[in-house]
């Protein structure tokens, strides 16, 4: 899937969507052959907080995640050997000023492989972001999206959403979600 960096990202439904947001959802890193994109030295810092920001959203976002992997069509088209193992099925959402980044974990592949250069407002705002899922992410999220909540919910929220629903099921057919006698 291709998107020109910093063009507004319509991947999929929900927070995917930039009409899902109250601020530009943009794309970055979203490279495919035979596009060109921006090459350069960038610093090993932002490879080592993507990849940190990768583990940390299959962990913290499982829900945002996809099924299968992509690969990369640059090595596949011969311009390198195989690519390195990545999550390409984990995106990551970074909050910037009043916007909000989009980008493929395989970027840390494109720029460790292909020389990749992503826009340097992106590198700021990886740089300058909080942990990855902790409640101070939330909140830049949030400040990001100009104080409105954003459509992301971490696992812990979506457990107990779906938990609720189970109840509220069984409870209209007479049921406990709980044996009884668990003490749960």
């Amino acid at each position: 899937m291709y998107f020109e960096d910093l063009s507004l990202c319509d991947y999929h439904s929900g927070p995917y969507a930039s009409c899902s947001w109250s601020v530009p959802l943009l794309a970055i890193g979203w490279l495919e052959h035979p596009h060109s994109f921006s090459k350069g030295g960038t610093l090993h810092e932002l490879s080592q907080r993507l990849e940190e920001f990768t583990y940390a959203s299959r962990k913290c976002y499982p829900s945002y995640c996809f099924r299968g992997v992509h690969q990369c069509s640059h090595c596949l088209l011969g311009e390198r050997g195989n690519p390195r193992s990545v999550q390409t099925h984990v995106n990551l959402w970074i909050p910037g000023e009043r916007v909000v980044y989009i980008a493929p974990a395989l970027i840390i592949h494109y720029i460790g492989d292909h020389g990749y250069h992503p826009p340097d407002e992106f590198i700021a705002a990886v740089m300058r972001c909080p942990e990855y899922g902790s409640s101070s992410y939330c909140d830049a999220l949030q400040a990001a999206n100009v104080g409105l909540p954003p459509p992301l919910k971490l696992k812990d929220q979506v457990d107990a959403e779906f938990k609720e629903q189970l109840e509220r099921a069984l409870a209209l057919r007479g049921m406990r979600a709980t044996p009884p006698g668990t003490g749960a």
